[in-house]
């Protein structure tokens, strides 16, 4: 994998490396073994749609700033993708769904090769699976 032109991130060499030990040609069901922690902050109203939407462990802490929350969600990156996915639903609020398409840009490219992105008129995305 080292040895190899293509610039890879991290996560990619170490699923690469497990699809290797595995002899699996598919990553995707291999992305439980990957864990990322996040800091969010939000406003009490978000953070609860957050908060139900990732459905993963956090712990959270209210700011000296009225109204705002402070997070740390950690889950896999299988979570974080459905959470995503979920996120991006049309009946959440633009914060809401701005708040899971900027998340889209954590992760890599080859994460959302699944899906379908369709830009909403808020300039939020909605994601669908690909037929």
């Amino acid at each position: 994998m080292d040895s190899r032109p293509v610039v890879r991130s991290t996560t990619e060499r170490f699923l690469a490396c497990l699809a290797g030990m595995c002899r699996q040609r598919v990553v995707s069901n291999l992305q439980a073994h990957v864990m990322y922690s996040l800091l969010v902050i939000a406003d009490d109203c978000e953070m609860l749609d957050i908060l139900s939407i990732c459905s993963m462990p956090f712990v959270i802490q209210e700011t000296s700033q009225r109204g705002v929350q402070l997070a740390v969600i950690s889950g896999t990156l299988q979570q974080w993708r459905d959470a995503v996915k979920a996120g991006s639903a049309r009946e959440y609020t633009r914060d809401v769904r701005a708040f899971f398409n900027h998340l889209m840009s954590l992760f890599d490219a080859s994460v959302w090769q699944d899906f379908d992105r369709q830009q909403l008129p808020d300039k939020t995305l909605y994601l669908t699976y690909k037929k």
